[in-house]
């Protein structure tokens, strides 16, 4: 399976059409795959699917992209954008990359340390509408473990608690601050990293297309225009 990234910029949709026509002419198959079908983009950077091609077995006489690009009902960028069709094909080699294992991450990022509590905190605010203190529960924090030296990327243990180390607010009868109290941590985190080697498939990157978009700003949500390119040779 080839991944079919699509390079481009902003206020676009894309529908992304292969066409592939069988040899065998008494049959008159035709064969299409779509991917990133009405898929919508509206910043810089990149998008991919997974694209399901007939097997390799099978022969074909011609194969055609048909690539539309419209507006969205936000309408089209003022500018004019290069959109580039890249797939990417497994090479069936495989390399790694050194990747730092940490032996806990709160939320999904990771601390050198931090402080938590096992218990439920409360942040203090002041409520405009009763003129009066109110509190809401503080952060929640996911923990997860990795302990296991043979897969240091596996956690092997997760825990809930609450953020601390933050200071809570008094108010008087008119909201004012007039004190404030230190929420401290009852439990101190400390991250110990690890380094282990990720495998990955190396995919080359083969351009099937780049289309430059017009200045959009003065086209309406109904504009579209399909393109099409012979990618037998590919």
């Amino acid at each position: 399976m080839n991944k079919i990234y699509r390079y481009f910029a902003l206020s676009l949709f894309s529908c992304l059409i292969i066409t592939l026509f069988t040899f065998d002419a008494s049959a008159g198959d035709t064969t299409r795959v779509r991917v990133h079908d009405q898929v919508g983009w509206t910043w810089y950077g990149n998008k991919f699917e997974i694209a399901e091609f007939p097997s390799d077995t099978a022969r074909f006489q011609k194969i055609l992209m048909h690539y539309t690009l419209g507006c969205p009902s936000i309408g089209c960028s003022d500018w004019d954008y290069t959109t580039m069709i890249v797939a990417m094909h497994p090479t069936g080699e495989f390399d790694s990359t050194l990747t730092i294992a940490p032996l806990f991450t709160a939320n999904g990022q990771s601390y050198d340390s931090l402080g938590i509590s096992f218990n439920e905190n409360w942040v203090y605010y002041y409520d405009t509408l009763t003129m009066s203190t109110d509190s809401v529960v503080s952060q929640t924090l996911f923990i997860f473990y990795f302990e296991d030296p043979a897969n240091p990327l596996a956690a092997t243990d997760s825990v809930k608690v609450w953020s601390t180390n933050y200071y809570n607010y008094i108010f008087n009868s008119n909201g004012n601050i007039i004190d404030s109290v230190f929420v401290s941590a009852d439990t101190t985190l400390i991250n110990v990293y690890d380094t282990t080697y990720v495998q990955f498939e190396v995919e080359a990157a083969i351009e099937l297309a780049r289309v430059i978009t017009p200045y959009g700003g003065n086209y309406g949500a109904t504009w579209k225009n399909t393109w099409t390119f012979d990618v037998t040779d590919y």
